[in-house]
């Protein structure tokens, strides 16, 4: 009987060492996405305004399925107009920005950057 357990059950070291090969092969496919996500040109996503109490940025960005809380950086032109949206901030209505997400490049507060290119607010909530 106890032969017969020990050849069908589970041994805790291969449990270990399945659980750390998930674990390895979870992260190899992270690190290959955010790579491939830098080498993208340019995204076309949703940005908000949305102020924190603490020190972080008061914008996100709406990439990898989820919010991501990022700093805003462009040329002067774009980053000029994206304060031209009072009106969209305070009625919450979402804007729609071009650009980049750096991991790479992370700002002083250590954000991921989002590199604008272009800016205009959209359509629905």
């Amino acid at each position: 009987m106890v032969l017969l357990f020990w050849l069908t059950g589970c041994h805790p070291a291969s449990r270990r060492d399945a659980f750390a090969a998930v674990e390895r092969t979870i992260r190899t496919s992270v690190e290959r996405g955010k790579e491939q996500s830098e080498r993208q040109r340019s995204y076309r996503v949703p940005a908000r305004y949305n102020p924190a109490r603490c020190p972080c940025p008061d914008y996100e960005v709406f990439v990898y399925g989820r919010w991501v809380r990022v700093d805003l950086e462009g040329p002067p032109p774009v980053m000029s107009k994206l304060s031209t949206f009072e009106e969209a901030k305070r009625q919450r209505r979402l804007l729609t920005v071009d650009g980049t997400l750096s991991h790479q490049h992370a700002s002083a507060k250590g954000y991921p950057v989002f590199q604008i290119r272009h800016v205009e607010a959209s359509k629905t909530r």
